[in-house]
């Protein structure tokens, strides 16, 4: 099971704070997990292990110089995501049924108010499965298209080289989310990805724009907006796993750090 939870907050002060909080919302959500199972929240904390999870920055505000107004009435959220049938359960069936009233931010108090995984009520939450996933490409009828729009919602990087890249190559794209793909998923999908999609894919239109990111004294140069990639081949088995990936990524997220908030992603429209 894969999740996308998002939790919506009320501020109770006008107020401003810095707009990265990535980092706190990911402490948050692990103190949850720590609260309930701490020999699960121990496997989550392992060095150089992929994560089975995502977690936002805090949204629907406008950031500005890297701060962000609070406004009482003005609602604003955040999301986590979960790639595993063990975590997503215990997210389901244990943290959402005991989930705080507020939440503190810094020195500022917000009021948790609701948490949604129904795409009806908010269009970053969701619920399904790798087999649904993959059914519903692989197996589907229609011809599939030959182009892929992407949007990277937050600040996103890819680690290549021993370097940041901060564009979405397609190779390093559909890689990494392959990687959690085949590590995650019961049903597997082939290594080729990666060569198919540096050979076939190409990137046909964007509109990015380049952003500082901050991680205490680490300073480097992510990017934000949509992407569209174009297929140059005509094999639909190819076509249909690389859809089944782009629609992966709304919950795996893209490039590094996706625990903190950056590579938050989700399909586009043309």
């Amino acid at each position: 099971m894969l999740l996308s939870l998002v939790l919506q907050l009320q501020p109770r002060a006008h107020a401003a704070i810095p707009a990265d909080q990535g980092r706190a919302l990911s402490a948050e959500f692990l103190g949850w997990v720590e609260a309930i199972d701490p020999a699960f929240s121990a496997e989550l904390h392992k060095e150089n292990e992929l994560r089975p999870y995502t977690v936002s920055g805090l949204r629907g505000g406008s950031p500005r110089g890297g701060q962000m107004l609070l406004l009482p009435g003005r609602p604003l959220w955040w999301r986590v995501t979960t790639l595993t049938p063990g975590l997503s359960q215990l997210v389901q069936e244990k943290i959402i049924p005991c989930l705080p009233e507020t939440l503190t931010l810094g020195e500022q108090v917000f009021d948790l108010t609701a948490a949604v995984l129904d795409p009806r009520q908010h269009p970053w939450a969701g619920q399904a499965t790798y087999e649904q996933l993959a059914a519903g490409e692989l197996l589907s009828v229609r011809r599939p298209a030959h182009r892929i729009q992407i949007e990277f919602a937050s600040p996103t990087t890819f680690h290549s080289d021993g370097r940041h890249q901060p564009f979405p190559l397609p190779r390093l794209v559909f890689r990494q989310w392959l990687e959690k793909w085949n590590k995650f998923s019961p049903v597997t999908l082939p290594q080729e990805v990666t060569a198919y999609a540096e050979n076939y894919l190409v990137v046909s239109r964007y509109r990015l724009e380049s952003q500082v990111v901050k991680f205490g004294e680490a300073m480097f140069i992510g990017f934000a907006g949509s992407c569209t990639y174009t297929i140059l081949d005509e094999d639909p088995y190819w076509l249909r796993v690389l859809h089944t990936l782009a629609d992966f990524s709304f919950y795996c997220g893209s490039g590094a750090k996706t625990t903190f908030g950056l590579g938050q992603t989700r399909l586009g429209r043309d």
